[in-house]
């Protein structure tokens, strides 16, 4: 059976999870999830206003929910960028690989608390893939938000680079940059490419979007900022803007906690990942 090659779309979006562990096994199930079938089209979905019904009891005898949010919306969308070659697609004028096109996904959170002790107004992303002829196709980060965040009330600012991830969208380019040294921000390892871990066996390197993190006022007398990531006494740890990178996909996660003192476990908010690829792939 002969099988016609086609472009085969990917894009996901997810708003808000959790998975507590100890002391008690509180899961929460993604909020607002959005994801593409391989024919593309479009994903949507909203969630929120969102509280726990059964609440934790702290060390102080105080209580506070385990996760908290206002909103969540994401959205996922893949489409071929020429509306009348799609048609022709259809007439059998033009395979469905010879278009161009486009993914999307989106995903924004607002009013995220965790354990009463780590506040994001914003946090919200969009990443966009195009296809293309090239073994790597362009991937970019079209926005990235991190606003009004605060720990035990200390208001915390985050810079963001999203335009350096726009400008290096594909890992060629994201490696000639870890080469050059001038952004260890971004990079997780020092030294050469090699070590950044571009090229290795398994064709993945992570990176953050974070710039700096710096407290906005008075510094939290107990939490401690370390690269892209906080961490908080008797909370754990949560950390900022992280993606993973392929050559042919990024999956950019906004914020993502590690509960490791009373309570053990993790959670994230505001995600997503896009790529997209003809198949069967050409070349050996």
């Amino acid at each position: 059976m002969v099988q016609p090659r086609r472009y085969v779309f990917h894009g996901n979006a997810s708003g808000v999870a959790a998975h507590i562990r100890r002391p008690v096994d509180f899961l929460l199930p993604v909020q607002a999830a959005s994801s593409l079938p391989t024919t593309g089209g479009l994903s949507e979905s909203k969630a929120g206003p969102y509280s726990r019904p059964e609440r934790r009891a702290t060390a102080n005898n105080t209580a506070s929910d385990y996760i908290t949010f206002e909103s969540a919306i994401t959205r996922a969308h893949g489409d071929y960028v020429d509306q009348e070659q799609a048609v022709a697609m259809t007439f059998g004028k033009l395979g469905f690989d010879e278009g161009p096109a486009v993914t999307t996904v989106s995903a924004e959170v607002r009013g995220l608390v965790a354990i009463g002790r780590v506040k994001v107004g914003t946090a919200a992303l969009t990443l966009q893939a195009l296809s293309s002829d090239l073994p790597e196709p362009p991937i970019r980060c079209e926005s990235a938000v991190l606003d009004d965040v605060s720990v035990d009330g200390y208001p915390v600012k985050i810079t963001l680079d999203q335009e350096f991830f726009y400008e290096n969208d594909t890992m060629t380019k994201l490696s000639a940059a870890a080469v050059e040294g001038k952004y260890p921000q971004f990079f997780f390892d020092a030294g050469t490419a090699v070590r950044y871990g571009f090229y290795n066996f398994t064709g993945m390197v992570k990176v953050t979007l974070v710039n700096s993190i710096e407290w906005a006022a008075d510094p939290h007398p107990n939490a401690t900022i370390e690269g892209n990531s906080i961490i908080i006494p008797e909370f754990g740890k949560v950390y900022f803007a992280e993606m993973y990178v392929s050559s042919n996909s990024r999956r950019l996660t906004m914020v993502r906690f590690q509960f490791g003192s009373d309570d053990g476990g993790d959670g994230s908010a505001a995600s997503g990942d896009v790529n997209g690829s003809p198949w069967p792939p050409t070349g050996p």
